[in-house]
């Protein structure tokens, strides 16, 4: 919206100063299809945070009655616009492309998530021959790591992904905010020992 409001070159909605519904200048439309939509528009802007507070429904509910719109229409309109959001939200460009870093890391994590699997078996191989390591992921399961600790499982990991060519994405610049992905992943690549001990 901000994005939006810097690009627009013909009206600045800043300069609109409206603390009121009944300030808002809808003389010009008559057809309740207006009202409807005007309803509709209302409760997709207010669900920008997953949820409608109270204070926004009132919002909704006040603006519906100004339009001589039914409350039982407002109520359908927030309820159906919840549902169908929640229900689709994974294909709405508004919700996955909005936040150009958000799409970067989701898009990257893909990319990591199959090189991970495609170099199981070294990558295995790897953390296990490096002991300390080892020792600490299997600590890990059973209490939590000081920062000193996690800083050393950061750097160990990173020593692992420089002897498998195809994981030298995580020694990129930003690359150390994808390993949560890899320790994530660690549990499955390990022996069942491992695991056992990650259950206990």
């Amino acid at each position: 919206i901000k994005l939006f409001d810097a690009s627009v070159r013909y009206t600045k909605f800043s300069k609109i100063n409206i603390t009121a519904i009944q300030q808002l200048p809808f003389e010009a439309f008559k057809d309740p299809l207006e009202s409807y939509y005007f309803v509709d528009m209302a409760a997709l802007a207010l669900w920008n945070d997953g949820k409608i507070e109270n204070e926004e429904k009132y919002f909704v509910y006040a603006l519906g009655q100004y339009l001589q719109v039914e409350d039982s229409f407002t109520e359908t309109a927030l309820a159906f616009t919840h549902h169908f959001i929640s229900t689709h939200r994974s294909e709405m460009h508004y919700f996955n492309y909005s936040h150009p870093v958000k799409h970067f890391y989701d898009q990257t994590a893909q990319s990591v998530i199959f090189l991970i699997k495609r170099n199981k078996k070294r990558l295995t191989k790897e953390i296990r021959e490096s002991k300390e390591l080892m020792q600490l992921l299997a600590q890990s399961t059973q209490r939590d790591l000081d920062a000193e600790e996690k800083k050393k499982i950061k750097k160990q990991l990173l020593d692992v992904c420089k002897t498998i060519p195809s994981l030298t994405i995580f020694l990129l610049p930003g690359g150390s905010l994808l390993l949560p992905l890899l320790i994530k992943f660690i549990p499955q690549l390990l022996p069942s020992a491992f695991n056992e001990n990650l259950e206990d």
